[in-house]
């Protein structure tokens, strides 16, 4: 008898054992964002759109708001505003970053602040010319819009995404930065640069129930 329910507490150990070590890690995420710490708190530790929406917020709040742009905005007439372009932002991390969406929150904060004109990258001017080649051949007189009337660019932006993290045990750092620059296209002169810094301390428990 004794034997038995030896043999059956054994058994039911086999079987409740592995569901309590293998149910996964218990993370815990901490985000310092430009020496700011806890700012957000996160699952995985994976970089994401918010870091994304994040990045783009705030270098955009700097370029607007410094030096470079009092000097731009005062060489324009009529009321003009600065016009913007997106040239090339780099992944050169090892993860995979959504770049279009990235450039596409760059693009949506710029025109909602109403403190810069933004003409459309290489790929949609590039569209937009065709549109305008077929119209001259098959649209009225009255409503074809002509080539040669583009809004060229003052500026446009260039940057990259570069990281790094160090691991011991369960605890890992996360370190992202960001770093933009915009370029005077006629004086091939950079009027601005500005940085974002994103580091994430990851720390992974093995539950054991």
């Amino acid at each position: 008898m004794k034997k038995l329910i030896f043999l059956i507490v054994i058994s039911l150990s086999i079987v409740i054992l592995p569901s309590c070590v293998s149910s996964g890690p218990n993370t815990k995420v901490g985000v310092e964002q430009d020496g700011n710490a806890n700012t957000r708190d996160e699952l995985s530790g994976k970089w994401n759109d918010a870091d994304l929406r994040d990045t783009a917020k705030t270098l955009i709040d700097q370029m607007l708001t410094e030096a470079w742009y009092t000097r731009a905005l005062a060489a324009k007439s009529n009321n003009e505003l600065p016009s913007i372009k997106i040239g090339k932002i780099k992944n050169k991390t090892d993860a995979h970053l959504p770049m279009g969406a990235f450039t596409s929150t760059v693009q949506r904060v710029l025109i909602n602040s109403g403190k810069m004109d933004f003409a459309g990258d290489f790929s949609e001017s590039k569209m937009i010319r065709k549109e305008k080649n077929d119209q001259m051949n098959n649209a009225s007189d009255d409503s074809v819009k002509e080539a040669g009337n583009e809004a060229a660019a003052d500026y446009m932006v260039f940057g990259q995404f570069t990281s790094m993290s160090d691991r011991v045990g369960g605890k890992q750092v996360k370190y992202l930065q960001v770093n933009l620059k915009l370029i005077d296209i006629e004086k091939n002169r950079i009027v601005w640069v500005g940085e974002k810094k994103i580091k994430k301390f990851v720390q992974q428990k093995s539950r054991t129930w």
